[in-house]
């Protein structure tokens, strides 16, 4: 592994951290050792249920990750339209709150 992987791999690792605290400043559960970045649980009609986020990395050629939800409401990803690109490149200055972009399920 050449040291511009090494890091890249840090960067990636410090722009996951911030996105992950923003979902937890947020009221979003962080999550370690899955796919799945953090969770948040609701209480519905029929009981909770569980909407989950995801850091994608289409691999280090593409310029950009994808911050996507999923939460299945009546059969269906009710955040399937709420994706959020993120520059590899960003830092915790440029991103802001991506938390914003993603639906209050509450």
């Amino acid at each position: 592994m050449s040291n511009q992987d090494n890091s890249q791999n840090g960067a990636d690792k410090a722009l996951r951290s911030t996105i992950v605290a923003q979902l937890a400043a947020a009221g979003w559960m962080p999550l370690e050792g899955g796919t799945a970045i953090a969770n948040k649980m609701y209480e519905t009609a029929v009981g909770q249920k569980e909407a989950q986020v995801y850091l994608a990395d289409y691999g280090p050629m593409e310029a950009n990750f994808a911050l996507v939800g999923h939460y299945y409401s009546e059969g269906r990803n009710i955040l399937a339209g709420s994706s959020l690109l993120i520059p590899r490149d960003s830092n915790s200055e440029d991103l802001g709150a991506p938390r914003k972009t993603l639906p209050n399920l509450s």
